[in-house]
């Protein structure tokens, strides 16, 4: 059976509930701790099944030929120190932001996803794959709450910033 019809859109007006007269209050929700998303997010990668290798440098890639990540030390990540010297980014979040991005690199691999991932440095296909990475990554953390647990301006605007270098990339060829 078909069903048709219009479709239309429609706009609704919302207030926060503070500004509705005899609303109940709303029962307080307690933020997940920092370290069972840090887990959830580990969980996640270690699901994909594409081994991680850690080396001394500073260089993460996904590998299509092996399909396997090369990530840094974990201890090369530092924290991100505000003005006050609190902690804005933790070195772990960086971590795992990072993996996020070459974990999504992996989706693309032939016997998954299957993504033309045959550009070299600089074309235009490298280009696409990269913002498909970052973009992909920015979901996963904000899916996953590491965004909300760790989000910084700087992360924001390092990653800003890198989506627009590889946007600009496309829009020059």
């Amino acid at each position: 059976n078909i069903v048709r019809g219009r479709s239309y859109l429609r706009t609704y007006t919302v207030f926060p509930a503070s500004a509705i007269a005899n609303m109940p209050s709303l029962p307080e929700v307690e933020a997940e701790p920092v370290w069972a998303v840090r887990s959830r997010v580990e969980e996640l990668i270690e699901k994909m099944g594409v081994p991680v290798k850690h080396v001394p440098g500073d260089r993460a890639y996904y590998s299509i030929t092996t399909d396997s990540i090369t990530m840094p030390a974990r201890a090369q990540f530092k924290h991100t120190l505000d003005a006050n010297g609190q902690v804005a980014e933790a070195a772990s979040d960086k971590y795992l932001s990072v993996l996020l991005h070459e974990i999504s690199h992996a989706t693309g691999a032939k016997h998954r996803l299957a993504r033309p991932m045959s550009g070299v440095h600089g074309s235009p296909s490298y280009s696409r794959e990269e913002l498909t990475a970052e973009t992909a990554s920015c979901f996963l953390l904000a899916e996953t709450g590491l965004a909300c647990a760790a989000t910084s301006s700087e992360a924001t605007a390092r990653t800003a910033a890198y989506l627009s270098s590889w946007r600009q990339a496309i829009l020059d060829d």
